[in-house]
């Protein structure tokens, strides 16, 4: 092989090296970006659930749906019958909230229970 392609050659290589290297530094920025995000969503999602779960007991707070709807079912499940609906901005009383790990529910009157946080996402905020 004459001494023109062997240079060739190695500046091919070289060239691939550099951009595995690249591409790994890119992976490891995009790992940090993500990891970094999931920490600040985990962060809001904690500051969401403890405002919501300052239940003001024997009297009813003020909320606000802050979706574009929100079904309102007999009980604090989805599985539930849905015996009403909200829909964005609309203001309710809030006469307490119950909590199942992640979803939050608001109870609005007998048989009348309405997802605050479901799934992670905020559906319906006290007003302040």
């Amino acid at each position: 092989m004459s001494e023109n392609k062997k240079d060739g050659l190695k500046a091919a290589r070289n060239k691939i090296a550099a951009n595995q290297a690249k591409k790994r530094a890119a992976e490891a920025e995009a790992k940090r970006l993500k990891d970094e995000l999931a920490r600040a969503k985990a962060q809001e999602d904690a500051q969401i659930f403890s405002k919501a779960r300052k239940d003001v007991a024997g009297r009813s707070r003020d909320a606000v749906v802050v979706t574009r709807s929100l079904r309102v079912r007999s009980e604090h499940n989805t599985k539930s019958q849905v015996v009403d609906g909200l829909v964005r901005d609309q203001k309710v009383q809030v006469l307490s909230t119950w909590n199942d790990g992640d979803d939050i529910w608001a109870k609005l009157g007998q048989d009348r229970w309405a997802a605050m946080v479901y799934g992670g996402t905020k559906l319906m905020e006290f007003t302040k």
